[in-house]
């Protein structure tokens, strides 16, 4: 993996990580060897909801200022229907400890056509996770994705 990570961070580019919660404790050393590359982690992790020894290894990579984490998946870790209401003290979580500049959504398209829709999983971040405010949303929707991979105009 050192190869890749370093060849990523040459390229001036983001390592975008698909993983588990269980695979995090490796990723945190490569992010420890790689301060100055961004990591984005994928889906949460994929996080379960209902082991919060797992939830913690996800919240333990904030104390790396590189990280960043994308808000997705609500729809496979949940184990009830939309709006996904057991998901949502996760995120809170994860969103108290990274904030909403290092959060990101993520769309879930297409396999998200599979379960609530397209417009459902953006409801579920503009309008269903009530702990946010407009800004947070202006973030997560947007900026924060800006910030990490620059698009020219």
């Amino acid at each position: 993996m050192e190869p890749l990570w370093n060849l990523t961070r040459n390229l001036g580019s983001t390592m975008t990580i698909l993983t588990e919660t269980t695979r995090l404790p490796d990723v945190a050393k490569l992010i420890g060897m790689f301060r100055d590359l961004d990591v984005v982690i994928d889906h949460m992790a994929d996080c379960p909801i209902d082991k919060r020894e797992e939830l913690q290894k996800l919240l333990d990579l904030a104390r790396f200022p590189n990280v960043y984490i994308k808000i997705s998946h609500m729809w496979k870790v949940s184990k009830q229907n939309y709006p996904y209401v057991d998901t949502h003290d996760m995120v809170h979580r994860i969103y108290d400890k990274f904030g909403p500049r290092r959060l990101m959504w993520g769309t879930d398209w297409p396999l998200v056509e599979d379960y609530c829709g397209y417009a459902k999983a953006l409801s579920l971040v503009r309008d269903e996770l009530k702990f946010l405010n407009t800004e947070d949303k202006e973030w997560i929707l947007g900026k924060t994705i800006e910030r990490v991979w620059f698009f020219p105009l």
